[in-house]
Order: C-alpha cells, then sequence, then structure tokens
C-alpha cells in the first residue's frame, strides 16, 4: 500500500482559533495557544505530545529541566519528527499506531467507536448523532483517540488473538475501556501555560519524578512508533504496560483504517488505578486500604475542587489525592511563567453488560481556570477555600430549601427530588459565569475583600433566583410553602437582611393619616366611635367625614379603602388605647403570635392562606375586617399600621410581592427580593 497522508505535514489537529495544524506545526510556531477538540481528544492529544517531547529530551532531574527552554525543546522535536518521518503515514505498509494484521476480522463501521453516534438499532433523534464518512483528517485523530479513550464493549472482534496462548481476550468478548477513561469516567487535569509550546515545557517530566511516583517500574519506555507491539503480550506489550510511555500511548486497541470502514480488536489490556497505575493527569487518593479515583461528574464541574488542586502546591507529602502532572506543574509555575491555568476534563459514561455508551445525564466536561503566579501562597488557598466553602453550604442550604418546600406540598419524592436537582444546577451555573471573577478576587489585595463582598451579593441572588424558579407560589397553599422555606441568605452575607419595604419617611402620607387617628381617637371618643362602625360596609359613609377632611378622594378605591381599613382598625383596638405612637409588629408576625403553635398551627396557617388568596384591594379590606380584630384580642403588641397602610396602599399595583411580604412575615423570614437579571 502506498505511504500517504503524514501526520508531520497534514493538517489535522485542532487547535483554538487556528483550525487544524500538522505535528510540525505544533513545534515550530509559537502563536498557538491550546489544544482545541472534545475534552477527551484534549488529552489524548496532549498525551500524544507529551510521549514526543519525552521521546526527545526527557531531563535527569529538576536542575536539568531548569536548563531547558520551550524553544530548544520544540528544536529537538522537529529535528527527531524529521528523523522518524515515514513511521507517521496514517496509511501505508507500516501505517501509525496501526497493525496490517487485524485486516482479518469483522468491519466495523466508524460510527460504532465515536460517542453520540446512534448504532445497530438505536434511535436517531437528532443529526449529530447520525453516522456520515469520515474525512482522513478526523480519521487520524479518532486514531489517537482510541489509543487512550476506547469505549468498553463488543465493538472489538476478539477472535483474533496475537500472542500465542493469550487468555486475556477470546471471540464474543467485550473489550474493557480505555485506561485514560475506565468505568464510569476518569478525571484528567493538567497545567497550562499561555502558549502551546510552553504547556509541553511545564509539563514535562523528569526522570527522577518518573522513578519517585512508583507507578511505572519499566521506568519512560519507549515509544511505540519506534517499537511497534506485534501481540497482546510480546515483550513490546509488556514494556508499554509497566512505563509511562505505555500511559501516554496505551495501544488498548489494535485497529486498522479503511475507506469507509475498520478492522479493530483489543489491543493491551493494562492495569488500572486500583492496582497503583494511572495516567499522569488522573488524580487518585492511595492512602485508604482501597484506591480512589476522581471521576467525571457532569453535576460538580470541576472548578468546584479548585482548593483540594491548589493544595498540592508545595506539598511534600503523599496524602489525599494526588496527580503527578499538576504536582509537577504547580512547583515549577511560580518561578517560570506570569499566569496560568488549571484545566480539567474528560467525559461520563454508563456501562451495562458490558457496554459503555452515552445516556441521559452523561455528557463530556471540562473547565479552566487562570491564576496569576505570585498570588499562589497560604492566603489566596484560604479564601478560595473559603469562598468554596461557603458555595458549597449555600447549595446545600438551598437543596435542604426545596426539598421541604415539596414534601409540604406533598409532592412525590421522585419529582422533589428532580426539582432539587434542577435547583442546583441551575444555581451552581450562574455561579460559574463568575467564578474566574471570584479566583481573582481572592489574591492578596487591597481591594479584594470589597469585590467578595460584591460577588456574594450576587451568589445569593443565584440562589434566590434559583429557589424561584423551582418553587412555584401562584396559589395560597404555593405561597405560604414558599414563604416558610424560601433561603435565608443572611449567614451567607454575613451582614443584616435586606429588607424590601417601602422606605419610611417622617413626612409621609402614612405616618400623618396613622398619627392623626391615633390622637383623634384619644381626644375624640364620638369619631373614634364612628371609625370603628365604619369597618361594616353598610355604615362607612360614617368616616367619609374625616377621611375628606384628611384629604382622602372618596371616589379613589385604592385610596379610600387602605385608609378606612386602617383607621377602623386603630380605632377599635384594644391595644391602641391610650398609646401615643403606632406599634412595630407587622401583619404576618401578629397573626403568627396571635395562635399558642405560632407558624406551626393549622388554624393560623388557613388564616394566611385566606389573606393571600385574594387577588384584589376589595378582597383584602374584607378578609382584614375579621382578621385584625381577632389579632387583637389576642395579641398585646401593637401592629405597624404606617407599614400595613403602605401595603395596602402598594396592592393593587404588585399584589404578589405584597402577598410574599406577608407570608415571609409570619414564618419570621428575612424579606428579600430578587434582582432578576439574571433569569
Amino acid at each position: 500500500m502506498k505511504n500517504r497522508f503524514n501526520l508531520l505535514h497534514e493538517k489535522w489537529i485542532p487547535v483554538d482559533n487556528h483550525g487544524l495544524v500538522s505535528l510540525r506545526d505544533i513545534f515550530s510556531r509559537f502563536e498557538l495557544r491550546a489544544i482545541g477538540g472534545t475534552p477527551i481528544q484534549k488529552v489524548a492529544i496532549f498525551k500524544l505530545l507529551q510521549a514526543i517531547t519525552q521521546s526527545v529530551c526527557t531531563p535527569a532531574d529538576e536542575a536539568e529541566w531548569s536548563t531547558l527552554d520551550a524553544k530548544t525543546l520544540a528544536n529537538r522535536c522537529l529535528s527527531y519528527l524529521d528523523e522518524r518521518e515515514s513511521a507517521f503515514y496514517l496509511y501505508g505498509e507500516d501505517p501509525f499506531l496501526q497493525l496490517t494484521v487485524v485486516a482479518t476480522t469483522m468491519p466495523k463501521s466508524y460510527g460504532c467507536v465515536i460517542p453520540h453516534v446512534s448504532n445497530g438499532n438505536t434511535t436517531v433523534l437528532t443529526q449529530i448523532q447520525q453516522g456520515r464518512p469520515l474525512g482522513d483528517a478526523e480519521k487520524a485523530l479518532l486514531l489517537v483517540t482510541l489509543m487512550s479513550f476506547a469505549f468498553a464493549g463488543k465493538q472489538c472482534d476478539n477472535s483474533l488473538v496475537l500472542s500465542v496462548g493469550y487468555m486475556g481476550k477470546g471471540k464474543g468478548s467485550s473489550a474493557p475501556p480505555g485506561p485514560a477513561l475506565a468505568d464510569p469516567g476518569l478525571l484528567h487535569s493538567m497545567i497550562l501555560a499561555d502558549a502551546l509550546l510552553n504547556t509541553l515545557h511545564i509539563n514535562l517530566l523528569t526522570h527522577e519524578q518518573i522513578k519517585a511516583s512508583k507507578m511505572y517500574s519499566s521506568g519512560l519506555g519507549v515509544a511505540p512508533w519506534e517499537r511497534m507491539p506485534v501481540g497482546e503480550d510480546c515483550p513490546a506489550a509488556r514494556d508499554l504496560k509497566n512505563s509511562l510511555m505505555g500511559r501516554l500511548v496505551p495501544m488498548c486497541r489494535f485497529l486498522l483504517l479503511q475507506q469507509d470502514h475498520l478492522n479493530i480488536t483489543e489491543g493491551l489490556k493494562h492495569p488500572g488505578y486500583q492496582d497503583g497505575r494511572a495516567d499522569p493527569t488522573v488524580s487518585v487518593d492511595h492512602t485508604g486500604d482501597n484506591p480512589r479515583a476522581k471521576w467525571v461528574d457532569p453535576e460538580r464541574r470541576p472548578w468546584r475542587q479548585l482548593s483540594s488542586i491548589l493544595a498540592l502546591f508545595g506539598e511534600t507529602s503523599s496524602t489525599g489525592f494526588q496527580c503527578l502532572q499538576l504536582k509537577t506543574g504547580l512547583n515549577r509555575v511560580r518561578r517560570t511563567l506570569p499566569s496560568f491555568a488549571i484545566w480539567a476534563g474528560g467525559i461520563r459514561l454508563k456501562i451495562k453488560f458490558g457496554e459503555q455508551y452515552v445516556q441521559a445525564g452523561n455528557d463530556y466536561v471540562e473547565s479552566i481556570v487562570w491564576l496569576h503566579s505570585t498570588a499562589l501562597g497560604e492566603v489566596m488557598f484560604t479564601a478560595v477555600k473559603t469562598e468554596l466553602d461557603d458555595l458549597e453550604q449555600l447549595s446545600r442550604t438551598l437543596a435542604g430549601r426545596v426539598i421541604g418546600y415539596h414534601e409540604t406540598l406533598s409532592v412525590h419524592k421522585k419529582a422533589a427530588s428532580e426539582r432539587t436537582n434542577t435547583a442546583e444546577s441551575m444555581f451552581w451555573q450562574m455561579v460559574e459565569r463568575d467564578f474566574q471573577a471570584l479566583v481573582y478576587a481572592c489574591e492578596p489585595d487591597t481591594d479584594s475583600q470589597v469585590e467578595r463582598m460584591k460577588l456574594r451579593r450576587k451568589f445569593a441572588n443565584h440562589a434566590l433566583l434559583a429557589f424561584d424558579a423551582t418553587c412555584a407560589k401562584s396559589s395560597a397553599r404555593q405561597m405560604t410553602a414558599w414563604a416558610k422555606f424560601r433561603i435565608n441568605i443572611k449567614p451567607y452575607l454575613g451582614i443584616r437582611a435586606m429588607q424590601t419595604t417601602v422606605p419610611k419617611h417622617s413626612s409621609s402620607f402614612a405616618e400623618r393619616f396613622v398619627g392623626a387617628v391615633i390622637s383623634k381617637c384619644e381626644t375624640d371618643t364620638g369619631t373614634a366611635a364612628k371609625l370603628r362602625r365604619a369597618i361594616r360596609p353598610s355604615q362607612e359613609h360614617q368616616a367619609w367625614d374625616f377621611l375628606v377632611r384628611f384629604g382622602v378622594d372618596l371616589e379613589d378605591d385604592y385610596a379610600r379603602i387602605p385608609a378606612l381599613t386602617v383607621a377602623a382598625a386603630i380605632a377599635g383596638s384594644r391595644t391602641m388605647r391610650g398609646a401615643k405612637k403606632n406599634g412595630e409588629m407587622k401583619l404576618g408576625k401578629a397573626l403568627a403570635k396571635s395562635f399558642d403553635d405560632g407558624a406551626n398551627c393549622k388554624g393560623a396557617i388557613a388564616r394566611l392562606r385566606r389573606l393571600v388568596a385574594c387577588d384584589t384591594l376589595a378582597e383584602v379590606s374584607t378578609n382584614l375586617r375579621y382578621l385584625l380584630p381577632l389579632i387583637d384580642s389576642r395579641c398585646d403588641q401593637r401592629l405597624d399600621y404606617v407599614r400595613l397602610m403602605h401595603q395596602l396602599h402598594d396592592f393593587p399595583s404588585n399584589p404578589q410581592q405584597i402577598k410574599r411580604q406577608w407570608a415571609m412575615e409570619f414564618y419570621g423570614q428575612p424579606i428579600y427580593e430578587t434582582t432578576g437579571e439574571d433569569l
């Protein structure tokens, strides 16, 4: 077969803002900043590039690495690639990372090894799920990705066994997932610099670090394009299973790319993290009896683990999760780079009956956070940890409140759980928009505290928005549950609650009117009697004289009803007799205190629901005609009639807000109103 499509010269590697580039472009163009593609493609390409740099120049120790710069490394890589140009043909007699002997296996469509492409009898829902012919560049990228991230399943024809006596596979058996994938999907992390060549330089491992990791008994190893395995258990295969090079280019599938199909069988079966082996980009905790790895979780984005990542900086112990690539890079960036990024990503999958696939709730995940090297230290680490811990606590509080709301309304547990997950997901999605700004605000700076408080107010608003979006408040029953369980952001902000009442002005009409009614009832028992009787609609005319003298327009219901309701309530109040000034008890709170069990009393809750079920000002006034005397007879504290009059005045224009205030007062909750800017 004729050699064609050389990976050194053909464009096949996706790069952000530059499209596709070749291998030679990677090591000759300093303007290239970052690898593109999906998260698993980024990791697979990074590992291939790292395998090239490690093959070219692996320093003995950190001192030797310090003498090597990115430009020198790039020049050496170019010379290395030019010398081995014949090994990088995608098609030919010795195709790159392929075995021609597998041509005898059953042909498979390319769609069976590509995530999100439907195969067999799987329903096609969108165009992206439909298989299509692949170009040479796409096949090259797929080949490199499959070496590390092949899905588990029976896509492989395992009837072909190349090593005599090898019992690790057989006809009809399922192939395990690639070593960089595992089940349900390993999370990969690395340090990124401002340029791709600097990224490769900062992540270059030394022989000393490889040996100290105790994960690769054969040390660095030999790249498979220099010594290609010819079987599942040949000497070259055994060397790859125990070396760093075998983790960078694992050869977990033996395959051959064809024009319209591929031949594929299971390749090398690598030890997993439970056996003490892992990719340098994977985080594993070996402190317990059973090793634990960090997995991809679409519901918990990687940036939420930033504090644990920063804890690796300058750390010498081996406790907790350890990532060789991150630890190596973090210990170098402070003295070599002004700024850097921590990237993390992967894919979450489902496995069933040996088949690994993408289902609802599974997806690619990645995040990137930029940091200033000079800001690294105990101060920043503590600030980031505090902010993340408080956000996690706010999220847990939000979840508990949403669950409580739906339990009160007797919503099915499954539906309540789904809405709780929706609220948490919505909250974290909104927080993610400003997380980079929060990281910068955690750096030691004179204005950092001010910026962090601004962001805390914004995040608190996100929590309120998430609660309101998943907890309806249309009916009276929903309104009371909403008020009872709405999240209290006061602990998160650490300041007094932001009340949304109408501002009190000494010259306001409500204050002057309430003061006049109190004074008149104290000095004129006749007028007081008329005002008491005016609470009944048939006797309302007895208060007209007083209202007109105070400038109330009797033809305007929105002016007359609030004044008449408040005046009649004051005149008939037991607690206002002999009082010289207005009270301070809010209506909702007074209603709760009128019953022995307070806000837990069914009678009190029923009366609150009747109040918040009112749609018009006239209905509210009718309800208060019976409610206010009940409160006055049972509660010894005086009502805040000025506040009540403001609320009645604003009810026609904003009834939902006023009803929310009454409900929140009833349950003793601070009253917060969201800005709505993030909806």
